[in-house]
């Protein structure tokens, strides 16, 4: 996913050098951006990134956030009991 990233980037700076004018007017005349060669390639790449699988996309960004959060909530649940047997086997 990184190599689909290096490639957005490289589609938006290929966007400002070659077709500055129509990135310009993105508001005074959305259809020139939008009829501009590069904006079909960039945002193919852009929905890629977003909704393709891996680290670098928003299904990866969720499972992470997931992962994380389901492995505080078993530490939680975890910590007072170890910590008890810790307690009392040092006494």
């Amino acid at each position: 996913m990184l190599r689909l990233a290096k490639k957005s980037v490289i589609l938006l700076v290929a966007y400002i050098t070659a077709d500055r004018e129509a990135l310009l007017s993105i508001f005074s005349d959305p259809g020139k951006f939008y009829s501009a060669d590069p904006y079909t390639f960039l945002f193919a790449s852009v929905l890629i990134l977003i909704f393709g699988a891996g680290a670098f996309s928003i299904d990866g960004l969720l499972a992470w956030v997931w992962r994380k959060k389901s492995e505080a909530e078993a530490g939680a649940a975890l910590e007072p009991t170890a910590f008890f047997r810790f307690s009392s086997a040092t006494k």
